[in-house]
């Protein structure tokens, strides 16, 4: 079956208060990884999946820097912007960039994880169980810094939050499809796509695109530091 290209939305909005200490006032998607941003290996990935036609950067923390990075450096995908004038959080800022976006159906991604995904099975996946919404879930032996996901087979039913006593778990790989006419009912104010948005989409069709392909989040120094690593294994 024929994939229908997408066009992929890249949350790069957040201050990354955890990981500023380390970063300064650069923003996470320009962290610095084998002296390219992490922004070049996100865009690299939709590139080389054959299944994004466009990447809309939904920026808003020192996104002059980013701006300006992408103009100054050529791209692999055609590059827009969706720019917050205040902060909208993680829900608020993919509605401000979705009317950026063409189709019915959008790829989005967290700016500050990575993983190793078939992006091409997860679309495929997503079509076949007419989903309204599909995230790439992995599963961790330690899940206390992230909630897990509370499944029936692969369908979503529960986001638990995190807590001292959280084991191992399927959690959230911030990768994630929509069908654009699941989010018209949501406002483009503040908000996080994790707490606002996706529980209220559970009450329909949403699924988890199980792997167990490598994952990082940056957002921490400690998680940081391992990224180079992360990446040679590559």
């Amino acid at each position: 079956m024929a994939i229908e290209p997408v066009d992929a939305i890249i949350l790069a909005g957040g201050a990354g208060s955890r990981i500023m200490p380390v970063l300064g006032e650069t923003p996470k998607v320009l962290a610095p990884i084998h002296d390219e941003p992490f922004l070049k290996y996100l865009v690299r990935y939709l590139a080389d999946s054959a299944v994004v036609r466009k990447v809309i950067i939904a920026a808003g923390y020192q996104a002059d820097q980013i701006v300006s990075y992408c103009d100054q450096n050529p791209m692999q995908l055609p590059i827009a912007f969706s720019i917050e004038t205040s902060p909208l959080g993680t829900g608020g800022a993919l509605i401000n960039a979705l009317p950026e976006a063409t189709g019915e159906t959008v790829l989005v991604v967290n700016g500050d994880s990575y993983v190793d995904l078939d992006l091409a099975e997860m679309v495929a996946f997503h079509t076949a169980n007419s989903a309204d919404a599909t995230l790439a879930a992995v599963q961790v032996e330690d899940a206390r810094a992230s909630g897990t996901l509370a499944l029936d087979e692969n369908r979503i039913i529960a986001f638990a939050e995190k807590t001292e006593d959280t084991g191992p778990g399927w959690i959230n790989a911030g990768l994630y499809i929509f069908e654009r006419v699941g989010l018209e009912n949501f406002s483009s104010g503040s908000s996080s796509l994790e707490r606002d948005i996706m529980p209220r989409l559970i009450e329909g069709n949403v699924q988890a695109c199980k792997t167990n392909r490598p994952f990082i989040d940056i957002g921490t120094p400690g998680n940081y530091a391992r990224t180079e690593e992360f990446f040679r294994e590559f």
